[in-house]
């Protein structure tokens, strides 16, 4: 069953990640606009996905989203923002490929 609290701070996890690349230098934004793009593209392919019929999310997709998120709260460095870009490209990936 989707739980639509769990889901939104999903969206809002993606919009830190956004956020966080802003106000990153012009070199760590170099650094992490390729995952950062990857991570938009899939992560639009999955709501779009979500929006199918029979299409849900399980509280394990939402326990990781919740590790996903906090990591992404605590990207204070690029290598850790990059890290958390990371983990949510792959986890939309897997989420993408269930469908």
């Amino acid at each position: 069953m989707l739980h639509l609290t769990q889901y939104l701070r999903m969206g809002n996890a993606v919009v830190a990640l956004q956020i966080k690349y802003r106000s990153s230098s012009l070199s760590e934004r170099a650094e992490s606009r390729p995952q950062l793009d990857a991570l938009l593209t899939k992560y639009a392919e999955y709501q779009n996905n979500l929006l199918d019929e029979g299409i849900f999310t399980t509280d394990k997709d939402l326990e990781e989203v919740a590790i996903i998120r906090e990591e992404i709260n605590q990207a204070a460095q690029t290598q850790q923002l990059i890290k958390a870009i990371a983990k949510t490209v792959a986890f939309v990936a897997t989420r993408q490929s269930k469908v």
